[in-house]
């Protein structure tokens, strides 16, 4: 909700996505290193909407957030919000 502000949001866009991060590399000299994997994504036109909703699946192969002292996985939604101030020019 941006009101009451002349923000306008024309589009949001949701991601599920999965971060391992390698804690002790083999080499004590390289530094940890994180990957990223996509579990789902989704974008949605919500222009002149007052409300929008989304629903993912989480994958049944996935396992849930945890560390140990070599790695570690997390899960992050992410959101993404395409905004215009004002009015939306006329073509």
């Amino acid at each position: 909700d941006f009101l009451p502000t002349e923000v306008v949001c024309s589009k949001v866009a949701i991601e599920l996505v999965a971060q391992e991060t390698i804690l002790r590399p083999k080499q004590t000299n390289r530094a940890r290193r994180t990957s990223s994997r996509q579990a789902y994504a989704d974008e949605d036109v919500v222009l002149h909407s007052t409300r929008t909703s989304f629903t993912f699946n989480v994958p049944r192969d996935s396992f849930p957030s945890f560390e140990t002292d070599l790695i570690k996985l997390d899960w992050e939604i992410r959101f993404a919000f395409d905004i215009f101030t004002g009015t939306p020019a006329a073509k």
